[in-house]
């Protein structure tokens, strides 16, 4: 996770870096935007992240129990008598 908040920070970096060049903004403003650019989308890509891995734990979570179920399911029924003996 680290290394993606370090991309992400990179990436925002760079981009608003070009960006205020190309607009031909102040150099100390370009780096101070670009700074503030890094730490928020560094930020939101660790909640990003957090949101991804928690929703994959909870699919698979659903699909562990829902096969502990069915394999319960299929056991009872082997286990219970055919009928009523006479």
């Amino acid at each position: 996770m680290k290394f993606l908040m370090a991309i992400g920070g990179f990436v925002a970096f760079a981009g608003v870096s070009a960006a205020g060049f190309v607009v031909g903004r102040d150099p100390g403003r370009i780096v101070m935007e670009a700074a503030i650019a890094a730490v928020v989308a560094a930020l939101l890509i660790r909640w990003l992240y957090g949101l991804m891995a928690r929703s994959v734990k909870a699919s698979l979570e659903e699909k562990r129990t829902a096969q502990i179920q069915e394999a319960t399911a299929e056991a009872m029924k082997k286990a219970a008598p055919a009928g009523p003996k006479s």
